[in-house]
């Protein structure tokens, strides 16, 4: 697939000089990956010299009470479909990893992008968020109610993930860590992320009239503005971009100027416990080194007065954000280790032979990695420098293999989000220097 479309891109035919089209470069909002640092994904510097946007995008994530245990030596595996129990959670807590995440999270992104060259641009980004049951009418298309219709009506299945058995659009998150500290999020709970400062550097490789290709250099700092995140992150990225103008119309007064591909792929790295903050806060996402991935294809609409319309689809991928050094166990039934469930027992029995059970899924998304595909429409009301552009998005986990062992580094996201919508403004600023 890859090869055929770099084949396309390098014969086309073009009469106009060819620009990539901007990545929608949104991120899932991963109960778990929140107060780490988000590195950005782009293909090309700025056309303006600052920019603003605003990304503000909502979610449902569906995990009940679940845990790990982290036994060390001197236990066997567990069987097929084993559930963990053990002596009180209290007397060993450093054993044992316990996590709750349900509910709808809304997310606001702000970002103010400053061009310092014409191949150079920094970054700071904040994030800040608010959970939620789900009731709201603005949160209607995420809420447990519509993903439980959709599976019902759409694919015949009958609560495929038991949300029925317990209240829907109930908001908790709870994370246990193993020195016993204990965080805990109710609904209406307000908290923020990181600040993320970002410096990348762009190199056009080939530029002509039929095809762009370009890479990019990053360097990447995330500061946790919360009290819960013990480190400060820093990451580096590398990324490559090529576009191809498909057609280009000679006629004056054709309303459609041109039609373009763009592909763009990166890699990030980041050590997540680069500077320690505090010492005795908890800290869930305790996987130092963290690698990811990004891939974006676009088909590019350009109309008159220099206005676009971008029709893409996005795949990232993230390893798992927790240690799993001692080789957990799981899932931990935390009833039976002394800890209280407000959901209802859901797992596998012989007569309840589900594939994966929530406490399962729960347990598994703190130690394997998570991926997702964004589907987006964007839309550019004219020149780039000065015009406004608006995104819409939808967002759901993927996996790129199906079976036990991953591929590469990632895995399934085991509903850490389970469905996500969006909406992204992006505004150029022309800023006037003083006489």
């Amino acid at each position: 697939m890859l090869s055929g479309l770099l084949i396309l891109l390098l014969s086309i035919h073009s009469w106009a000089q060819v620009e990539h089209s901007a990545t929608l470069d949104t991120r899932p909002n991963e109960f778990i990956r929140l107060t780490a640092m988000r590195i950005r994904f782009s293909t090309a510097p700025i056309a303006s010299k600052n920019q603003i946007s605003i990304d503000y995008h909502i979610s449902n994530t569906w995990n009940p009470t679940t845990g790990l245990q982290f036994p060390g030596t001197g236990l066997p595996p567990l069987g097929p479909g084993e559930t963990v129990t053990s002596p009180s959670y209290a007397s060993r807590p450093d054993e044992y990893k316990i996590y709750t995440a349900d509910g709808v999270l809304r997310g606001l992104t702000a970002r103010l992008i400053h061009k310092t060259s014409e191949n150079n641009e920094v970054s700071i980004t904040l994030n800040t968020y608010m959970l939620v049951g789900g009731n709201n009418k603005i949160d209607a298309l995420v809420s447990d109610q519509l993903i439980e219709n959709v599976h019902k009506n759409l694919w015949g299945q009958s609560d495929p993930f038991r949300r029925l058995i317990n209240p829907l659009n109930r908001a908790q998150f709870q994370f246990i860590d193993r020195q016993g500290r204990e965080f805990n999020l109710g609904d209406g709970s307000r908290f923020s992320g990181t600040l993320d400062l970002s410096d990348i550097k762009y190199i056009r490789l080939i530029q002509n009239k039929h095809i762009l290709w370009s890479m990019n250099l990053g360097a990447h700092v995330g500061v946790p503005l919360n009290s819960f995140r013990s480190f400060v992150s820093d990451g580096v990225s590398v990324g490559t971009a090529l576009t191809g103008q498909v057609y280009r119309s000679k006629r004056p007064n054709s309303h459609l100027k041109g039609y373009s591909i763009t592909f763009a792929s990166g890699f990030m790295a980041q050590d997540d416990q680069a500077i320690r903050l505090h010492s005795d806060k908890i800290n869930f996402a305790d996987q130092r080194y963290v690698q990811g991935y990004r891939i974006a294809l676009n088909q590019n609409f350009d109309y008159r007065n220099k206005r676009q319309f971008v029709l893409g689809v996005e795949l990232q991928g993230m390893t798992r954000p927790t240690s799993n050094r001692d080789g957990a166990r799981g899932p931990v039934d935390v009833t039976a280790i002394g800890l209280k469930n407000v959901y209802k027992d859901d797992y596998w029995t012989p007569t309840n032979d589900y594939n994966v059970t929530n406490e399962a899924r729960g347990a598994r998304s703190l130690i394997t990695g998570s991926e997702y595909i964004t589907l987006n429409l964007s839309y550019r009301f004219g020149d780039p420098k000065t015009a406004p552009s608006v995104s819409v998005y939808a967002q759901e986990d993927w996996k790129l293999f199906y079976g036990d062992k991953p591929f590469l580094l990632f895995l399934s996201s085991d509903n850490v989000q389970d469905w996500g919508v969006g909406v992204k403004l992006t505004q150029p600023i022309a800023w006037k220097k003083r006489r």
